[in-house]
Formats: C-alpha cells, sequence, structure tokens
C-alpha cells in the first residue's frame, strides 16, 4: 500500500469498495422522505429509512500515514449542491480547517452557476492560524460538477504535515483516530479508527445512521 493507492484525478474508481457513510445536514431526513426530490418537475420520494445519494452524502475518508484523502459524492436534495467551506480535520480530538476553492481564489458555491458539467481543478487553502487562507502545500483536488441536478462529486488530498503546521498540538507520532466535520454538510462528526503503524486506511463502514470504525488494507487491482 502507497501514496498512489488513491489517485486524485477526476475518475474516483478507486474509491469503489472503500468503507463509507451517509450523512445529512441538520438532520432533514424527514423533509426528503415526505416531501422527496424534485428533478425536472417530477417528485421523487425516498422511502424512509433509505441511504442513498438522493438524500445524504456519500462521504469516504481515507489515510496512508502521510496524506488524508477525502470523498464525497453530494445529495441531489442539497439546495446548494456543492459547498467546501469550513471542512474540519480532528486528529485525537485536535482539529485543522481548509477551504476547497477555485484555483486563484473564490468560493465554488458562487461560482457554480457560471460553469458548465465537467472536472476541474480546486484549491485547498487553510482556514485557521498564522498561514489562513494560504494555499495547502502538497494538496489536491477534483471537482465533478453535473448538471440537471445529478450529483457532484468532489475528491482531495490534505497532508498530515500541513495539518500539523496549522495546529501544533497534532502529534503525528501517536495517531490513533481521525474525524470529519462540515457545518454544512452533516451535523455529527464521522470518525475512523487506526493504528500508529502505517500504512493503514481509515473508513467509516457504510450502515445507514451508525457509524463504525473499521481497519482494512486495501489491494490494487
Amino acid at each position: 500500500l502507497n501514496n498512489n493507492s488513491i489517485e486524485i484525478d477526476g475518475d474516483f474508481s478507486d474509491w469503489d469498495g472503500l468503507p463509507c457513510s451517509y450523512e445529512y445536514n441538520w438532520d432533514n431526513s424527514n423533509n426528503c422522505w415526505y416531501y422527496g426530490v424534485w428533478v425536472d418537475g417530477v417528485c421523487y420520494k425516498t422511502p424512509e429509512g433509505t441511504y442513498d445519494t438522493n438524500v445524504r452524502h456519500k462521504m469516504q475518508l481515507y489515510c496512508d500515514g502521510e496524506y488524508v484523502y477525502l470523498h464525497i459524492i453530494f445529495s441531489r436534495d442539497y439546495y446548494a449542491k456543492f459547498n467546501g467551506e469550513d471542512y474540519q480535520f480532528w486528529i485525537n480530538g485536535n482539529m485543522a480547517a481548509f477551504q476547497v476553492e477555485w484555483p486563484n481564489g473564490g468560493t465554488i458555491t458562487n461560482n457554480l452557476m457560471n460553469v458548465g458539467s465537467g472536472i476541474y481543478d480546486v484549491e485547498i487553502r487553510h482556514r485557521n492560524g498564522s498561514m489562513s487562507y494560504s494555499v495547502v502545500n502538497n494538496s489536491k483536488g477534483k471537482l465533478k460538477v453535473n448538471e440537471n441536478n445529478l450529483n457532484d462529486e468532489l475528491e482531495i488530498k490534505i497532508p498530515l504535515s500541513e495539518m500539523k503546521y496549522q495546529n501544533n498540538n497534532i502529534n503525528l507520532d501517536t495517531i490513533s483516530t481521525i474525524e470529519f466535520f462540515t457545518p454544512n454538510l452533516m451535523y455529527r462528526r464521522i470518525s475512523a479508527a487506526g493504528t500508529s503503524t502505517y500504512p493503514f486506511i481509515l473508513g467509516i463502514i457504510c450502515i445507514g445512521i451508525v457509524s463504525i470504525s473499521i481497519l482494512i488494507l486495501k489491494k490494487r487491482k
């Protein structure tokens, strides 16, 4: 297992089969179940208890000991679709936060109306500390924009060293837990657990509401 296990290339197939979690913002499941998802003037209702990307954001979290990787398929029932504001990573309870934006500045949410379907490079910027709004060294991101109310999709990678650079309380030698949270897409953190022995994969198994941390190894096909 090495840094090439996940490629940030806009293909997204590297994420197939990895553990995931389905999350929704402000616990809005009743809105989706009762009122449905509107697509081209047609309402599609999702049965109560269904965990899919009509209703929820599908999230996957991976770490190879050098980078943390995040993959999100955004719900069709989210009014703003993609949102890159305030992406928080909590390492052993210590937080580093980032923004996902267009290259050379400008929030993506405010620019989505000006682009068509396609795959775009995005920038990851520090949100906190003395380096706030500076581009994160050696980070990378790809955003897939889909029109006609189809799901947008994002994959990014951020070096663990840049998280420590932002917050010196993060100890890279004793990592046992990594959590992800953004208040614009979810109402609780998702968590993953591993060991300080690298390499390892951090993920959340897809079982709906309950997030369970597991440790697996992935062989490249």
